[in-house]
């Protein structure tokens, strides 16, 4: 009786055991091939289950960014509303040795309707201290195109001072990838067409490789890439962006960040900002 308790529990064990060994792996997957989005939906879930930070009534301050920082001269960071309130001062005055953030990537919208509910605030105050800054669209692959890049232009109104806009598209959805490119082609019509600026793609590596290298050579991309900082991005001629950290730290910010750096000099970030 004994034995069978025993090799009953062992079974029930195992079963567990190999169960989370496969969502394990599963995440470590995804983490790695996706990680942007999976970031994406960790935050959403914090969110929903109250486990996000509340904003410091006193500006935070680090001794560093948190992380090591790859070889290139130009720094930078992308915020939403998953970083709550930010300290736009403290921020722009964190320098350690010779590096500090200079610009920034804003989220402005997401599908159909959504708005991030910080844009307004961190496109105002981070213009005012200094920052060099862009704002990005989260694009839903099963919402038409027209209404995603309405949805983002009505955000942007009409700024000139600004770099390109950023279309963030990380998921494929259930639509063929023919569909999806067309798709995303219509978005950055529209958008330039507003902004009279060519837009920048973002996507992590991986999907960028397999749905868009071959269609959209022609745009300037802003990749995400979490391997070792001594091995270069993905090698395309036209990257000049490179979100290398997602757990990167800053003075003014309670919770973690994405660090960025430009591949090119302080003038030529410059001259992507200036309005037409």
């Amino acid at each position: 009786m004994f034995t069978r308790i025993l090799n009953f529990l062992i079974h029930i064990f195992l079963v567990i055991f190999v169960f989370l060994a496969i969502i394990v792996l599963v995440i470590l997957f995804f983490w790695q091939n996706y990680p942007k989005t999976v970031e994406n939906y960790w935050n959403k879930a914090k969110h929903y289950l109250h486990l996000t930070r509340k904003p410091t009534q006193k500006p935070l301050v680090y001794s560093g960014f948190g992380v090591n920082l790859p070889p290139y001269r130009i720094h930078g960071l992308d915020v939403s509303h998953y970083q709550a309130h930010i300290d736009w001062h403290a921020l722009k005055q964190m320098k350690i040795g010779r590096d500090s953030l200079v610009f920034v990537f804003i989220k402005a919208t997401e599908g159909e309707d959504y708005r991030d509910s910080f844009f307004d605030y961190n496109w105002k105050e981070s213009n005012e201290v200094g920052f060099l800054r862009g704002a990005y669209h989260y694009y839903r692959p099963n919402v038409e195109p027209v209404i995603q890049a309405q949805n983002f232009i009505n955000a942007l109104g009409n700024t000139t001072q600004m770099l390109p806009p950023v279309l963030d598209i990380e998921e494929r959805g259930d639509l063929d990838i023919e569909v999806l490119q067309k798709n995303l082609q219509i978005w950055l019509n529209l958008v330039e067409k507003h902004t009279k600026k060519k837009p920048l793609v973002y996507s992590n590596r991986n999907f960028y490789t397999h749905f868009l290298k071959e269609k959209f050579k022609k745009y300037p991309v802003w990749i995400a890439q979490y391997d070792d900082l001594n091995q270069k991005p993905l090698e395309v001629t036209n990257w000049i962006f490179w979100q290398h950290t997602c757990k990167g730290q800053a003075n003014g910010i309670a919770p973690k960040i994405d660090l960025n750096v430009f591949r090119g000099s302080l003038e030529e970030l410059k001259k992507l900002g200036i309005g037409n």
